[in-house]
């Protein structure tokens, strides 16, 4: 069993203080090319470092919910870690429901764990405390993954597509702004006009929101037209 802890970073975060800290702190760190999080420090844990302004954007865009994905594609353990202070929300967000929302949303649908601290040093301890740990409950050392290709992705894409209306390239956007089908399907009108234009916006929102009726439904609307 290595003496020390392990932990793989991603080449980009030789630019940070984090790996230097973990080396002061006896940590062995190797650099790679990671396709999927910052830094790996078990066979099942994966962490995407990010700052709480990220956080709040990418929530924006769509990002966070794609690197999320992929983590817990790849990690049984997928941790978004987050430096700085998260709490002024209203720079970014009108209802603090869309943050807290977010939050929810990747505990419950991805199973991801958020964690903050307040900057690098902290940042380091608990990442060094994380490989320590699995070092010394015999878990398996960093693995890396890649980023998939097709399966999920790709079903994900029909799934979208299949909505009246929407095809291949449209639900490509929807998907890679919004993040995810359950993202595309729960997006309010507005959103979704953003991105495919009002009509279809209204059409789609109008086929999700409407009680199913059946066949018996469908009879009746032809009748009374």
């Amino acid at each position: 069993m290595p003496s020390a802890p392990r932990i793989v970073a991603d080449h980009r975060e030789e630019q940070s203080e984090i790996p230097e800290i973990l080396r002061a702190m006896g940590v062995e760190v190797e650099f790679r090319m990671l396709e999927v999080a910052d830094y790996v420090v078990a066979d099942k844990v994966a962490v995407e470092r990010k700052s709480a302004h990220d956080l709040m954007a990418s929530i924006y865009d769509g990002r966070l919910f794609r690197q999320a994905t992929e983590l817990s594609r790849g990690y049984e353990i997928p941790v978004i870690l987050v430096e700085g202070d998260p709490s002024d929300v209203e720079s970014f967000f009108r209802n603090e429901k869309v943050y807290y929302g977010a939050l929810a949303a990747l505990v419950m649908d991805l199973n991801v764990r958020t964690v903050f601290t307040s900057g690098p040093e902290q940042t380091a301890i608990f990442l060094e405390r994380a490989a320590a740990r699995a070092l010394e409950e015999g878990k398996g050392g960093p693995r890396v993954v890649k980023r998939s290709r097709g399966g999920l992705a790709q079903a994900q894409l029909y799934l979208v597509a299949s909505a009246p209306g929407i095809g291949p390239k449209l639900a490509e956007r929807l998907l890679t702004r919004l993040g995810s089908p359950a993202a595309v399907f729960s997006a309010p009108e507005g959103m979704l006009a953003k991105v495919i234009g009002e009509k279809r916006a209204r059409r789609l929102r109008e086929l999700l929101d409407r009680r199913y009726e059946g066949r018996a439904g469908e009879e009746s609307q032809a009748h009374l037209a």
